[in-house]
């Protein structure tokens, strides 16, 4: 029985794999159109960063934060944003594909329904777009926030990545499953997520008095 589990697994991967690879065989059928892309999405998330940095160069610290600090975390909520958006886009885009039809085509194939929205799609632009100013932000201040680097703390922090992404992955089902009544939640995905992540690159300092506001509602 076991075995025959762990090769259902093997060959889920290796379908999950050629599924990846037709994506991207799509996706560089417009290179150029692709490449922009991604570089709008590297800018457009950058000025963020920019406009971060403006405010620091007035002021040192906020609530007893410093620059470098702040842009650690603004590099975890890209590159855990980065890791979400390559394993679930299919549920991101969930409402499209019950709004196209093309969920009743998963329906009526031999593979679990979750697994195939999962692997039907890829954003390889919005994952190289944030990935790359997470990796750029991590590479400039992952030795000046007084981490001691050794096997436990990268454990951690990969483990942050992982449960970051899964988080993220979960804002999005709720959206997604009101589509089966409502069919297009691009507004609530927008509300649910998009606005809220906004709160995700600051520490909880910053908004403290929000949060239990929110907890005692």
């Amino acid at each position: 029985m076991e075995q025959a589990e762990s090769h259902k697994i093997k060959d889920l991967m290796k379908l999950f794999y050629k599924f990846s690879s037709l994506n991207l065989k799509a996706m560089l059928e417009y290179k150029f159109d692709r490449f922009l892309l991604s570089i709008a999405i590297f800018i457009r998330e950058m000025v963020s960063i920019i406009v971060m940095y403006l405010i620091f160069t007035r002021f040192i610290r906020i609530k007893g934060w410093e620059m470098n600090q702040m842009l650690f975390l603004y590099s975890f909520l890209f590159l855990s944003y980065s890791i979400f958006i390559f394993f679930f886009t299919g549920i991101r885009d969930f409402d499209n594909m019950v709004y196209s039809g093309e969920l009743d085509r998963f329906l009526i194939r031999p593979v679990g329904l979750m697994f195939q929205v999962i692997a039907s799609r890829v954003d390889y632009c919005a994952t190289v777009g944030h990935g790359t100013v997470g990796i750029i932000l991590f590479l400039n201040t992952f030795n000046t926030v007084g981490i001691n680097w050794n096997l436990k703390s990268i454990s951690y922090y990969i483990a942050a990545l992982i449960g970051g992404a899964i988080i993220q992955a979960a804002l999005f089902m709720i959206s997604s499953c009101l589509s089966f009544w409502t069919i297009r939640t691009i507004n609530l995905r927008n509300l649910i997520f998009f606005n809220s992540r906004r709160f995700a690159g600051y520490p909880i300092s910053f908004i403290r008095v929000l949060f239990r506001k929110c907890l005692y509602l």
